[in-house]
């Protein structure tokens, strides 16, 4: 800011207000050269700040100014002229971040200041008390810059917001000079000053602050991630761009420049309170993320993508590319592009455009159109690969992985792990299929019906090709857990089906295990009866009453160590105490044997002794091996 001052006098009387570092009012002096007891004119370029009252900016109130010398330290491009603080032609500073004000804990905020003409030393203020005042005095939370060296071209400022700060509008006061030094009154001998009006968001409102937040420009690298309860965004070198509890945000929306960036968002860590992250890049950047502990829901298409849980939502816009770390329990869905695209999928990773790792369900889906490849790898143990009219699965017969491609025009299934890899249904396909090291299921099956010593005999030998495990067990009673495991990996809890129309044990086994069929606790109680005979192992079925004495439910009892020992296929139930008695499916939620129902079981508590369910999958040894002490309703022999 600029006026032209004429002077006749050699003074000009000073402030109204007070700098608060000295305490007492400053004098503005004008350059008079006196020469042969004359008064010469001297005619100046003056900058002012243009903050409105009470803070002082105008030659009556001692308001900051500075002399403009050619060269001299510039905030922003250029300086243009007014009159005593009129009009307002700041361009200076960028505001990289929201402020963000709390009650417990101070924040921190970041702002960009572009220096052109000469290198220089800034000081600067905020009005967080919002007094009117800029407090300069030694120690001041105000003061957010002293002497801080800047060079041209852009600077990166982070600053702190004290700890109850005042929410609302406040002022900036910032000046640029070569002395450095400065108060937020008087003259300097160059330099400039700028004023801004900004805002500070209540982190303590209902719902927490929306901030929004820009990466500065040049790229690099920055992360956000939870340090100790606190969202922070950081640039490489480990400067802070902004800082605030998890519990102060409603949401944060960070933009990213023209220039490559590489991005990391770390999840892990607990963002409760956040509601919503959405992050936006250049075009060209990269970002990587790490999800949290809870069940993920993972979309990626190209350019952008979303994460979903039930304490945040991610939406990411304009990146080049994607890389999600997940975890087990996670489902990700990955999208094509126009054009040809090509899928790639193993074992709980795949890529398409965009990365997922370490998720359980993966599903590639081709919507945008071209002849798109997928390429299906299996893992090292059991496979198996079901195919429909245009779309394909391959899945683990123990469960540690799904992958299932869509609307691809080819499909290439690759069995380069080695195991038992079987294609269990194939049927009349709108894509192109070729396969390495998979066997058709239809091979393994018998067009007759087989005697039970020869069914045993080939159930053993494929549960063994599924599962080595099995024939490294050190003793009777590993084998039948680890046969229970078997069971319960290869079977789903559900509805009836067809399953028990095949003529013989190994044809039962083989129908499960192809079709992943919805079975009851009794087809889980034959077919564990079977493995179990297959093996050497005596068993028996067992029916037990419920609480309510009127549902059954179908278990099995294993002969271990000269005693019958309860083994239920169905779920992870443990009795403990004389009067004890198993619940029946009905009273325990039949179908959901991950999420046993404690709560359910509670009212019957002091009726039928102690009880404890375990709730997921597996559990130890100690709490699968426990000893009938109620009668049973029925015992059905097996021949065994």
């Amino acid at each position: 800011m600029f006026t032209w001052l004429c002077a006749f006098v050699a003074k000009v009387a000073g402030s109204r207000r007070p700098s608060a570092q000295s305490g007492t009012a400053s004098q503005s002096s004008l350059s008079i050269e006196t020469l042969e007891d004359r008064t010469l004119l001297s005619a100046m370029l003056v900058d002012f700040g243009d903050a409105p009252t009470p803070y002082p900016a105008t030659l009556a109130e001692d308001g900051a100014r500075h002399l403009i010398v050619a060269d001299g330290p510039t905030l922003g491009a250029t300086v243009s002229a007014e009159t005593d603080s009129q009009p307002d032609d700041d361009d200076g500073v960028a505001f990289l971040t929201s402020l963000v004000r709390t009650n417990e804990s101070a924040t921190t905020a970041s702002l960009a200041v572009s220096v052109s003409g000469s290198a220089g030393l800034l000081d600067a203020w905020i009005d967080f008390n919002q007094d009117g005042i800029w407090d300069d005095s030694p120690g001041s939370a105000e003061t957010i810059a002293s002497n801080l060296a800047l060079g041209m071209g852009e600077n990166l400022l982070s600053f702190q917001v004290p700890a109850g700060a005042t929410a609302g509008a406040t002022y900036l006061r910032l000046r640029l000079s070569s002395a450095g030094s400065l108060s937020p009154l008087d003259e300097a001998a160059d330099g400039e000053v700028e004023d801004y009006h900004i805002s500070l968001l209540d982190g303590n409102a209902v719902g927490g602050a929306p901030v929004q937040a820009q990466l500065p420009t040049g790229g690099g690298a920055c992360e956000i991630i939870n340090d100790g309860g606190d969202v922070v965004l950081r640039q490489q070198g480990g400067i802070d761009l902004f800082r605030a509890p998890a519990s102060a945000l409603a949401s944060l929306g960070v933009a990213g420049t023209a220039a490559p960036e590489a991005i990391l968002l770390d999840l892990r860590a607990d963002l409760s309170g956040m509601l919503q992250l959405t992050l936006a890049g250049g075009g060209t950047d990269a970002i990587t993320v790490f999800g949290s502990d809870d069940v993920d829901h993972i979309v990626l298409k190209p350019f952008a993508g979303t994460i979903n849980s039930v304490h945040y939502k991610v939406s990411l816009t304009e990146f080049g590319a994607i890389t999600v770390h997940g975890g087990f329990e996670d489902d990700a869905s990955l999208y094509d592009g126009k054009g040809v695209d090509t899928a790639m999928l193993a074992p709980q990773s795949a890529s398409m455009t965009n990365t997922v790792l370490g998720v359980k369900t993966i599903a590639a889906r081709s919507t945008a159109g071209g002849r798109d490849v997928a390429w299906l790898y299996d893992s090292p143990g059991a496979d198996f690969f079901k195919s429909s009219s245009n779309y394909a699965v391959l899945y683990s017969a123990l469960g540690t992985y799904q992958s299932t491609v869509t609307g691809f025009k080819i499909v290439n299934l690759n069995g380069r792990q080695g195991g038992s890899n079987l294609i269990t249904i194939l049927v009349s396909r709108t894509y192109q299929l070729s396969y390495s090291r998979f066997t058709i299921a239809s091979d393994l099956a018998f067009n007759y019906t087989l005697a039970r010593a020869q069914a045993l005999y080939w159930m053993k030998r494929i549960a063994l090709r599924i599962d080595p495990a099995l024939g490294r067990a050190r003793s009777t009673t590993e084998l039948a857990i680890l046969l229970r495991n078997h069971v319960y990996q290869i079977a789903m809890l559900g509805s009836s089906s067809d399953a028990w129309t095949a003529a013989d044990a190994y044809s039962r086994y083989l129908s499960v295990l192809t079709h992943h069929e919805p079975i009851l606790c009794q087809g889980l109680q034959f077919l564990y009866t079977d493995l179990l005979n297959a093996f050497g192992l005596r068993a028996r079925y067992v029916s037990l009453w419920a609480a309510d004495n009127i549902n059954n439910h179908a278990t099995v009892e294993v002969a271990l160590g000269g005693r019958w020992v309860a083994m239920d296929p169905t779920y992870n139930i443990s009795l403990i105490g004389q009067t004890g008695r198993l619940l029946s499916f009905a009273d325990i939620r039949a179908g959901v044997p991950y999420h046993a129902s404690l709560n359910g079981m509670l009212p019957k508590r002091k009726r039928y002794g102690k009880l404890q369910i375990i709730e997921g999958y597996p559990i130890s040894l100690r709490t699968y091996v426990y000893r009938i002490t109620y009668p049973p309703l029925w015992i059905g022999g097996t021949g065994n």
